[in-house]
């Protein structure tokens, strides 16, 4: 996968909630993104507020969103242009 992830949403993705994080969880996350080619960025989103970020793939990047997962599955990642409405069964 290629494109923009907020450090928030990889945190969501991990399951790993502010107060369990240390400065070792950081480090961590860091040197394994960049193992995996990702750059760290800081870019405006949303409100304008800036946020840290990775980066991967050639520009424009598409936008990574997380969406936790419930009842024990695993979250997901979509592209923010994918993301819409899903008819539930």
């Amino acid at each position: 996968m290629t494109g923009i992830i907020t450090i928030e949403d990889l945190w969501t993705a991990l399951g790993i909630r502010p107060s369990q994080r240390s400065q070792f969880h950081n480090e961590n996350l860091a040197a394994a993104l960049r193992n995996l080619g990702w750059n760290k960025t800081r870019r405006r989103f949303g409100s304008g507020a800036r946020a840290y970020a990775y980066t991967r793939g050639e520009e424009p990047h598409k936008r990574i969103h997380i969406i936790p997962g419930e009842d024990g599955y695993p979250a997901t990642a979509e592209y923010e242009n994918d993301l819409e409405e899903k008819p539930e069964y």
